[in-house]
């Protein structure tokens, strides 16, 4: 019963804790997800690259260029 008692008690401190000592709010910037796109924008851009390069290498060029 004390070992029930116990995980029980643990249960409840652990719940507790997030209202005992919240975690600090880090507000952001007023430009992030501007950011984000363009940085995603970016890594799209390089990984495409990356791959026509490599289909290119192994397949020769595309005739139906855009």
């Amino acid at each position: 019963m004390n070992k029930l008692f116990d995980l029980i008690a643990n249960g409840f401190s652990t719940m507790a804790d997030a209202y005992v000592a919240p975690r600090s709010y880090v507000r952001p910037s007023r430009s992030g997800f501007e950011r984000d796109h363009a940085k995603l924008r970016g890594d799209v851009g390089r990984v495409g690259r990356g791959m026509r390069k490599v289909t290119a290498e192994q397949y020769g060029k595309q005739s139906n260029k855009r």
